[in-house]
């Protein structure tokens, strides 16, 4: 059964043997003396056109659900997909918001399985049309089609029919969401060993105890392994790379999905969030690992805050 002392566990045994990627407690020890209390805000609160929720807290659930699934590798380089809506430009995270809003008002109904079943690869293409064509589209395609037809099959075409369906436990939720859906077991081997990471589920269910519906212990949660917050760590001097890694993430080398390289760079990201939180906690009792790891996403946004690039895999993950 999966808890957070196993996910803890898993990823700190990445730390222990980790070759490439150093923590450095030093620089935590900074961090924590001048970490300022700031109010926890969420992605939806600094979306740039407004985030707007759906009426139906089910219906709410479902975008949230295929939202996050599909919240992966938005980076291209040199050019980085992006689409014009509502007068803006907007790419990553923000940019697949407002092209799932833009289709939802163009009649392709994103939260029914039907729809999804029957998705083709251009009609997909129309859902993220963006300039340039965005990361690992075919992958997007078979994904949804392949939750499409599970929700089909299972739960009367709508994700919220399987969220009713189970005990509302973060980590019962987790476990059940990686074992049905695709796109979601976000599980690689590290020297033997299994590594739970698991970062768009829990996108997924902390967005849905945000938005719709509380998940009693959401706070256990532990957070989101990408690559934003890696990279933000890395400019705090938290996060150290040796020379090998270091010249391929500024140089922008691609890391292969599940190589050592990319697996430490985001079980030592967690880490150092735990160890963080846990020091912050003698003054801040109620912050815990997603809402501090919001606030370095957040501002992760404003690019001049970061002067060491993020590290690009090609994956459906993160």
């Amino acid at each position: 059964m999966l808890t957070k002392q196993k996910i803890l566990d898993s990823v700190k045994k990445v730390v222990d043997q980790s070759s490439f990627v150093s923590i450095d407690e030093e620089a935590i020890n900074k961090y924590v003396k001048g970490f300022v209390s700031t109010e926890i805000v969420h992605w939806n609160a600094v979306y740039p056109l407004g985030y707007k929720p759906r009426t139906k807290k089910e219906d709410e659930i479902d975008f949230l659900f295929i939202l996050g699934n599909q919240a992966f590798c938005y980076w291209g380089y040199p050019a980085k997909w992006t689409i014009e809506y509502k007068g803006q430009k907007l790419d990553g995270w923000y940019g697949h918001i407002a092209a799932y809003e833009r289709a939802l008002e163009r009649g392709m109904n994103l939260l029914d399985g039907e729809f999804l079943a029957g998705l083709t690869l251009e009609k997909t293409r129309e859902i993220f049309a963006g300039e340039p064509e965005i990361p690992l589209l075919e992958k997007r395609w078979e994904i949804m089609k392949s939750i499409g037809q599970t929700l089909v099959e299972k739960y009367q075409g709508r994700f919220h029919n399987f969220f009713e369906a189970h005990q509302k436990d973060v980590f019962e939720l987790t476990e059940a969401i990686a074992a049905e859906f695709a796109g979601f077991n976000d599980v690689p081997t590290y020297k033997g060993s299994e590594v739970f990471f698991y970062k768009k589920i829990q996108l997924v269910l902390i967005d849905i105890s945000q938005k719709a519906e509380t998940i009693p212990n959401i706070d256990d949660s532990h957070g989101f392994a990408d690559y934003k917050i890696p990279a933000i760590l890395r400019t705090l001097g938290i996060l150290k790379y040796n020379e090998e890694l270091g010249q391929k993430v500024d140089n922008r080398i691609e890391l292969p999905e599940a190589s050592e390289m990319e697996i430490e760079i985001r079980a030592s990201m967690l880490w150092a969030c735990y160890l963080i939180v846990e020091k912050l906690r003698t003054k801040h009792p109620t912050l815990n690992m997603a809402d501090f790891e919001n606030i370095l996403w957040i501002e992760s946004q404003d690019k001049a805050k970061i002067d060491k690039p993020y590290h690009l895999t090609r994956t459906v993950f993160y």
